[in-house]
């Protein structure tokens, strides 16, 4: 490809696991991992980096135009329970960020650059007083928190951005995603924090009720969906609209069961965290990813068993 890829929020749990598979793809000169506070570790670390203020558009364009960036996958930002709890930070780095994006892009644009994007959307679009089950893209949207109407404002903004300028960024709603490492401040986060537990011979107190459905990922999966878009043209797919993707959906209680088959005497309680409850409850159970099958190809690959199995033997081995 010509150009640089930027990736932003790369020493997060999506950038973590995409940037490697985007320097297999272009190499390893021509991925940069952005990141703002968490200093790249491991392989991160290695070939070009730098550190980069979303929510500073003259910083951000100035890096584009030295680093020779064409394409901009941005992943930096808040997630659920830290917008919620610094509501203006998730303005400054979700919204604003985002805005500031598609400015440098469009702005590359009108000047006669080829410069694509991605960007990472959410099932927090969603709220509450919507179907559990089987929900699409094109339902009336209803968020109540800070972090799903920060995604409702951003999904409007590219296809806007799409319709009047023709900026062309692609769009995944995710469900929640799991894979080794740490986990972030969110709210299908405790699903990573169980298998670790387990993993390290600890009980584990569910943040929320033991029947409470959310979709799931491994996120293996979801960065393969992130490539498998962006290398689709431009023809097949709709450009400046969200795609669901899914894999599969469980509750606390299924997904301790599942744990226990690797260590049986793993233990469990219960003890909901009010938000993380009422953010859970507001989030369909199961979504319909028919649109990204249909017009891309995605299909999920990775089962449940398999998920588990990944962050436990990881976390089993950093003891």
């Amino acid at each position: 490809m010509e150009g640089n890829i930027l990736v932003t929020g790369a020493t997060g749990a999506i950038g973590r696991n995409l940037v490697p598979l985007l320097r297999e793809k272009y190499g390893m000169d021509k991925v940069i991992v952005g990141y703002h506070s968490r200093i790249p570790q491991g392989s991160l670390a290695d070939g070009p980096k730098v550190q980069v203020n979303v929510a500073n558009k003259d910083e951000l364009y100035k890096i584009v135009i030295e680093q020779k960036v064409s394409s901009i996958y941005h992943l930096a930002a808040l997630l659920s329970v830290a917008a919620e709890q610094d509501p203006e930070a998730a303005e400054r780095v979700n919204t604003q960020g985002l805005r500031n994006v598609l400015d440098v892009i469009a702005e590359q644009v009108a000047n006669g650059n080829s410069m694509t994007g991605f960007w990472a959307s959410s099932i927090a679009v969603y709220g509450e007083g919507l179907p559990a089950e089987n929900v699409a893209e094109d339902v009336v949207l209803k968020p109540f928190t800070v972090y799903g109407k920060g995604k409702v404002i951003g999904e409007q903004a590219i296809a806007e951005f799409y319709k009047t300028k023709g900026v062309d960024v692609r769009v995944i709603r995710f469900p929640g995603l799991n894979g080794p490492g740490k986990p972030g401040p969110g709210t299908t986060e405790y699903a990573i924090e169980m298998i670790q537990a387990a993993a390290k011979g600890n009980h584990y107190t569910v943040p929320l009720k033991q029947d409470t459905i959310m979709p799931m990922m491994d996120i293996r999966d979801a960065v393969r969906a992130i490539m498998q878009l962006m290398a689709s043209p431009t023809g097949t797919i709709e450009v400046g609209k969200p795609y669901n993707i899914a894999a599969f959906s469980f509750f606390p209680e299924a997904l301790a069961n599942v744990v226990k088959k690797f260590n049986p005497s793993f233990t469990v309680d219960y003890k909901p965290d009010e938000l993380k409850q009422r953010i859970a409850d507001s989030w369909p159970n199961t979504i319909d990813d028919s649109r990204a099958r249909n017009q891309w190809g995605w299909k999920s690959t990775i089962s449940l068993k398999e998920m588990v199995r990944n962050i436990y033997e990881a976390a089993k081995g950093e003891q």
